[in-house]
């Protein structure tokens, strides 16, 4: 949307009366409002910052503004405002909407409009708008038409919607591609009011020369531009054969081969243009071939290359796999969020793809590099990422910053991600100073290394005087779920504990990405447990940290190994189980737990005994108890289970 001096736009009615309406409030409330919103032209600040200054919490700040409001919708104070408003009715559909057509304006529904209209108004008129309708883009409906897809406003009011149902029925019979001119004399309707048409009908249509197809091309739809071409350019009131059809076009298109059966169907499925003569002859549409027109399209003529035959139409962009559609939109921003390409992909693609089309690529083409956490880039465009002083905007989000508060105290290095520089680090903690929520900040001053920063020694000796009176750690978190009262797969230590031999360290990040888990799950917890009780890994202060190797890892790993090569699975109750069940009973009492429980290590204990795997705790206390009960019932011995079905690991 263009900049423009929204103050400037503004009606000074606007300016007076909210001014006059706000006078009405205490000071403290008068603040909160002209702070948040700019005001007279201040600065917007958002609930934290605004918080910081007037020495209240983000919740109090926006319970102060609710308030306010409150107080500006007194019948004598709001009635100037809707009057006020009423004259700002233009400018804001104006600011919020998208331009470009003659024909009206609109607004999508898919878009998140509350942003929409803080981006675009002055700040007067967004309290206005709290005033009359509570939510900003509660005025959408109230104040313009609605369609399926969007809110509009036109110059042919209520025809809009009689045309763009219109244009769905014949849509509906006539598949695309269509001819532009035929749909716009049916209609009864120019070119500019068929494009805003087409912007607001649900499938993603657009235009290509004289025709209106839907994004992505098919090779099918491909195929009856090219054909339909030949007669409208080549062949024009000629009636020919399928063989001369396929004939001339296998002689213009290298990138195709056309066969009768694809031949065939491509003229059979659009009746609306091609005729059958019944003697094995194809004609075109006459009515199709006069209402030929020249469309501008993204302010340039697609006109046929001089070079090129007129019957000639070059494969579009839209006829690429998945994986280049991914790389267009990669090359495109140089770098994005894995969930911004998702956005992007199923816009582009309307269908033809699912998301889930999306990782596999970003996983396994070597053209694209993760430069942090879900956020890849174009490789070539970041040949040498500097180690200390590469940097980027992109990844000043709450969700990034936190990610790497995370991972940093998990035991990950700083250099685990090309992004994750000492410069970035210095960038988040400037950035979150101002911007971030506090826990987040203090979270993050805890885990950075001043020291590493490329920085004068005069800015180092501020942080870390910085870091040693706020750096606080918040995230740690206690277990909740608590999964080991079930006990863990003898398989899933293994896999972990191969990983732990090749790193020398692991931790419960790392274990939720091997396991293919949430990254935050806690399922990570009992794995931890396990390895720590079999001395595969020794405890650390907190589940949540990083777990050096332990030196019972090799005679786990050997035992394991032996099973699955006799076996090709792992289970509890194999040689190798058992034998690891022993080991845990015995050494209850010896073993430094760490952040481990004695009470949380006998539950373990006591899962392993024989007869015990695959019961939790609830069902060893239920079973005992129905034994108490019903004792006429009870053997005494819990019930046998089988192994499970062989599992290969190779």
């Amino acid at each position: 949307m263009r900049k423009v001096d929204k103050q400037n736009i503004m009606n000074s009615l606007t300016k007076k009366a909210v001014s006059e309406a706000i006078a009405f409030l205490d000071e403290e409330k008068r603040k909160v409002l002209e702070l948040k919103y700019g005001i007279g032209g201040k600065p917007k600040y958002t609930n934290a910052k605004l918080g910081k200054l007037i020495g209240k919490s983000s919740r109090q700040v926006d319970n102060i503004e609710k308030r306010a409001i409150r107080k500006l919708r007194r019948p004598d104070i709001a009635k100037s405002l809707l009057e006020a408003l009423a004259f700002e009715d233009d400018f804001i559909w104006k600011a919020i909407s998208k331009g470009g057509f003659e024909s009206g304006r609109m607004v999508f529904k898919a878009e998140s409009c509350e942003p929409l209209f803080n981006d675009a108004l002055p700040g007067e008129i967004i309290v206005l708008l709290r005033c009359i309708y509570n939510r900003v883009e509660s005025w959408l409906p109230c104040n313009s038409s609605e369609a399926p897809t969007a809110w509009i406003r036109s110059e042919y009011g209520d025809e809009v919607l009689e045309k763009l149902k219109g244009f769905s029925d014949m849509i509906e019979k006539a598949r695309p591609p269509v001819l532009v001119g035929h749909l716009m004399k049916k209609l009864g309707i120019d070119l500019d009011f068929y494009k805003f048409i087409l912007a607001l009908h649900d499938r993603n249509l657009v235009i290509h020369g004289e025709y209106t197809v839907e994004q992505p091309f098919s090779s099918e739809v491909l195929r009856f531009i090219r054909i339909h071409m030949l007669f409208s350019n080549k062949f024009k009131a000629e009636i020919m054969t399928l063989d001369r059809i396929i004939e001339e076009y296998n002689s213009i298109y290298e990138d195709d081969h056309l066969i009768a059966e694809t031949a065939r169907a491509s003229l059979i499925d659009r009746p609306h243009i091609f005729k059958y003569s019944g003697d094995g002859h194809w004609s075109a549409n006459e009515d199709s071939l006069k209402n030929k027109i020249m469309m501008q399209v993204n302010d340039s003529v697609c006109e046929l290359s001089v070079r090129k035959p007129d019957s000639f139409f070059e494969r579009p962009w839209s006829e690429m796999t998945a994986t280049d559609i991914i790389k267009d939109i990669i090359q495109e921003k140089k770098l994005c969020h894995q969930s911004d390409i998702v956005t992007h992909f199923l816009e582009r693609t309307n269908g033809r793809y699912t998301k889930v089309s999306v990782s596999p690529v970003l996983s396994t083409s070597k053209e694209f590099i993760l430069l942090a956490p879900s956020v890849f880039g174009w490789a070539e465009s970041f040949p040498n990422i500097d180690p200390v002083f590469a940097e980027s905007d992109a990844l000043l989000t709450s969700k990034d910053c936190r990610k790497y508060v995370l991972e940093r105290h998990a035991g990950e290095p700083m250099n685990a991600y090309p992004l994750w520089t000492p410069a970035m680090e210095r960038k988040w903690c400037v950035w979150a100073e101002n911007y971030a929520d506090p826990k987040l900040y203090q979270s993050l001053l805890y885990i950075a290394a001043p020291d590493l920063w490329p920085v004068p020694d005069a800015e180092k000796k501020k942080w870390k005087e910085q870091k040693r009176w706020d750096g606080v750690y918040y995230f740690e978190s206690p277990i909740t779920h608590r999964d080991w009262e079930k006990i863990t797969p003898l398989q899933d230590l293994f896999v972990v504990a191969n990983q732990v031999k090749a790193h020398g360290c692991i931790n419960w990040m790392r274990i939720n990405r091997i396991l293919n888990q949430r990254l935050r799950h806690q399922g990570a917890a009992p794995i931890l447990l396990g390895l720590i009780t079999l001395d595969v890994i020794l405890p650390a202060g907190h589940w949540q940290q990083m777990h050096a190797i332990g030196p019972g890892i090799d005679e786990f790993l050997r035992r394991s190994v032996d099973e699955i090569k006799a076996k090709g699975f792992l289970h509890w109750d194999d040689e190798a189980g058992l034998n690891f069940r022993d080991y845990i009973r015995k050494q209850q009492n010896e073993i430094n737990l760490g952040w481990v429980s004695r009470e949380d290590h006998k539950i373990m204990a006591d899962l392993v005994k024989p007869g015990l795997i695959r019961l939790n705790i609830f069902d060893c206390k239920a079973m005992e108890e129905n034994k108490r009960k019903h004792p006429e019932m009870m053997t005494g011995k819990y019930p046998n289970f089988k192994s499970p079905e062989r599992l290969s690991l190779f």
